[in-house]
């Protein structure tokens, strides 16, 4: 299983070694007009950071603003992880007779809702140009539905809650990087 998952990455790997440049100037894929456009990006990237302030590391740590994105995402980490972990051992509780090819089908069904919730959250994001409430409503469904899944003992609505919780928490990450400077 690991061979055939690294298999890709690794060959795509040599391919990139070989068929990247260290410059626009040398890539022979790109066109003059993308050459241009994308050596003139690059300066203006370069230019900008002129004006940057340089932070040290313990500053840096200790801003409140990144204190507060930590906690923010340490809520969402917590959340996603306990899911991610115990998702089995809930199914499990739900049937002594279910078998583990089962568990894994079944606990394939929040994570199909929450990809779908999560693209479909993303791009109404896009659309309206906000992303501090598309951010936050995410995490307070997430919070409510695994709250709910926690009280519930139907099976049926413990799953339905999980794949709200986790559509949240799926829905929460792509507003919330472009939204850094929001908050």
């Amino acid at each position: 299983m690991f061979i055939l998952e690294g298999a890709p990455a690794f060959l795509m790997g040599i391919v990139t070694y070989f068929y990247l440049t260290e410059r626009p100037e040398n890539a022979e894929w790109l066109t003059i007009e993308q050459k241009k456009w994308l050596i003139s990006a690059l300066r203006e990237e370069r230019e900008s950071k002129k004006n940057v302030k340089n932070l040290s590391t313990l500053k840096a740590m200790s801003d409140p603003k990144v204190l507060f994105l930590s906690f923010i995402y340490f809520v969402y980490q917590t959340g996603s992880l306990g899911v991610g972990y115990w998702m089995p051992q809930i199914i499990k509780g739900f049937s002594k007779t279910v078998t583990n090819t089962q568990i894994g089908l079944i606990a394939m069904i929040p994570y199909i809702v929450a990809t779908i919730g999560m693209i479909y959250w993303s791009r109404r994001s896009d659309v309206k140009g906000e992303r501090r409430m598309h951010s936050a409503i995410p995490l307070l469904v997430a919070g409510i539905g695994l709250i709910g899944a926690g009280i519930t003992k139907n099976p049926y609505l413990s799953i339905a809650l999980i794949s709200i919780s986790l559509t949240g928490m799926y829905s929460f990450k792509s507003p919330f990087w472009p939204c850094l400077h929001c908050f």
